[in-house]
């Protein structure tokens, strides 16, 4: 769902893409915005990157890194 949300798919093509119901969808994205404290499409996407980059760059995180410099130490989003 979050891969269709960052292709500017809508509640509509997600559904029909995961064989889901609109409804289930909608409840779904209600449900992230409840979570991350957001009220539109926008503030989700940057919050969920914002999750995403934190748990990257986090030492011994089992996500692969964004930076190929990281094993260097050159990596800027190294804390």
């Amino acid at each position: 769902m979050l891969k269709a949300l960052f292709d500017d798919k809508k509640e509509a093509g997600i559904a029909r893409e995961l064989g889901i119901s609109r409804h289930t969808v909608r409840t779904y994205m209600l449900r992230l915005h409840g979570k991350l404290r957001v009220n539109s499409r926008a503030a989700l996407v940057t919050a969920i990157l914002g999750q995403f980059l934190t748990a990257v760059v986090r030492r011994n995180s089992s996500l692969p890194p964004i930076c190929a410099r990281r094993a260097e130490g050159g990596c800027p989003f190294q804390q």
